[in-house]
């Protein structure tokens, strides 16, 4: 009986000094009025609109950082090539990856030219470790182009 009157006495005073606290983030400093008109906002909280231009960003910095990628690839040598593909192979993956997410959340995802080409992509990925530096060479110029194509897609699926 004692210890549930001290619990109930705990949760009051913690609800009564978390509804001051929150008063005073609305009391107006001139006044030291508490204004309780003003709009319930977290500062710093991201809005569906804020959240979808850091996304784009996100996103947009993603590709061009890839289309660097791909034009240093595309004079590479050989043994270059096979040297950056762990690199290659990581950033390609996280590019698929937060591309299908981006889909997703656009309600995309099933388009059939997008599956087939992300497919493809994911074959090509487990495919070039097993190359030798000649075969590498030689492929490479089909796998960017798949690439670029899914990069323009998402640009498009951007605007």
């Amino acid at each position: 009986m004692q210890t549930t009157r001290l619990v109930r006495a705990a949760v009051g005073l913690w609800l009564l000094t978390a509804c001051r606290s929150r008063q005073e983030a609305y009391r107006d400093s001139a006044t030291g009025e508490v204004d309780t008109a003003a709009p319930k906002v977290i500062v710093g909280a991201k809005t569906e609109t804020t959240a979808h231009d850091t996304t784009m960003a996100g996103l947009k910095e993603m590709m061009t950082a890839m289309e660097d990628h791909l034009r240093v690839l595309d004079t590479a040598t050989a043994p270059t090539i096979q040297a950056m593909l762990p690199t290659h192979t990581t950033m390609a993956s996280q590019m698929i990856s937060r591309f299908n997410d981006e889909m997703q959340r656009m309600n995309k995802a099933a388009v059939p030219e997008w599956k087939t080409l992300v497919d493809s992509l994911r074959q090509d990925l487990l495919r070039m470790p097993e190359m030798n530096t000649t075969e590498l060479k030689t492929f490479m110029p089909t796998h960017t182009a798949r690439l670029t194509h899914l990069m323009k897609l998402q640009y498009a699926n951007m605007k």
